[in-house]
């Protein structure tokens, strides 16, 4: 509730900023905005973990998942009409008020049953940093390393393909509305597919069987990228299934990755392990990406995407290790 009330001030409090004269205000609040929206993820992912068994994990993670895509499509389209019909200060002001749903459910959600005693074992800042990461390791033992490189690598290729999908579209000349309505209209449905049936696939199959097709899927996948890049401008036919087929796999694997990391979360630290997992799956992809521009102008975009997919092979590889050898995991079926 404290992350977003807090939220819901900072987007009133761009609403009614004015950067153009006082530019100072709107990176505060902006920066407040940061960190209440980030407290409010990790808090609700950390909910989610210690309410549900691990048997409704995946579909727990679907939901979460479908929810997220909603409020990006709300935020990005819904803001972008709201903006151009009443000025950006409406925008804002009605994204603070769709946070009151939101509001609502943490008030009707059920307390999981751990919080209910209080936690008094790590005083300091520092102990309370270093405790989660101790006992994630402690308890991974001499598979801590394989396992956190695998969730760093696990999207660092999608991160790389991302980065350079919009300029490849910008470069086969697909206009802007064309763009904005396959990915943002059509795409929409697509990786709502994907999420939900990703939570099936886990289920039937298994978390690490999951894992692995996960990760083949997410790579395979930009070879339909370079293959768009390679049937020259104006076609809209491959754009459309190229998209499609890029947007299903990267929801599935997203939905299963998310899924792994729930799971090896304990319930004491449900919060803080998620998202030091959640930064770490982060930190590779987004600094790579920077590069990105720089290595398609020495490769080209349909050389570029199949680089990206072949990145996926080690990381392929690694969740094969891992699901042969750690025999916890291998267990596990949500």
């Amino acid at each position: 509730m404290v992350s977003q009330i807090a939220v819901m001030l900072a987007l009133a409090g761009v609403a009614f900023g004015d950067p153009g004269h006082w530019i100072v205000w709107t990176v505060v609040v902006s920066l407040v905005l940061g960190f209440a929206g980030a407290t409010q993820a990790v808090t609700i992912e950390g909910w989610r973990i210690t309410a549900a068994p691990p048997g409704k994990q995946s579909l727990m993670t679907a939901f979460s998942e479908a929810g997220y895509r909603v409020g990006t499509l709300a935020a990005g389209a819904g803001a972008l009409i709201a903006a151009d019909r009443y000025g950006w200060r409406v925008a804002y002001i009605c994204m603070a008020a769709l946070m009151t749903i939101g509001a609502l459910s943490a008030i009707l959600a059920p307390e999981p049953e751990s919080d209910l005693i209080v936690q008094r074992d790590y005083p300091d800042l520092a102990a309370t940093i270093i405790a989660p990461i101790k006992e994630l390791v402690g308890r991974l033992g001499p598979w801590a390393v394989p396992v956190l490189l695998l969730i760093a690598g696990f999207r660092m290729p999608g991160y790389l393909s991302s980065a350079m999908s919009v300029p490849l579209f910008k470069s086969l000349h697909i206009s802007d509305t064309d763009i904005a309505t396959v990915t943002k209209m059509f795409g929409f449905w697509i990786a709502l597919g994907g999420t939900f049936l990703a939570s099936y696939i886990v289920r039937k199959v298994g978390l690490m069987t999951s894992l692995l097709i996960g990760t083949v899927a997410g790579s395979t996948s930009h070879l339909s990228l370079a293959w768009l890049a390679g049937t020259g401008q104006g076609n809209f036919l491959p754009f459309v299934v190229a998209v499609s087929v890029e947007g299903l796999a990267y929801s599935f694997a997203q939905v299963v990755l998310i899924t792994y990391m729930s799971s090896l979360a304990s319930t004491k630290f449900a919060a803080s392990q998620y998202a030091l997992m959640t930064s770490l799956c982060a930190l590779p992809g987004s600094l790579l990406a920077g590069a990105s521009g720089v290595v398609i102008v020495h490769t080209g975009f349909e050389d570029f995407f199949i680089g990206t997919s072949l990145i996926g092979i080690p990381v392929a590889l690694l969740a094969l290790s891992v699901w042969r050898n750690h025999r916890g995991l291998k267990a596990l079926r949500l």
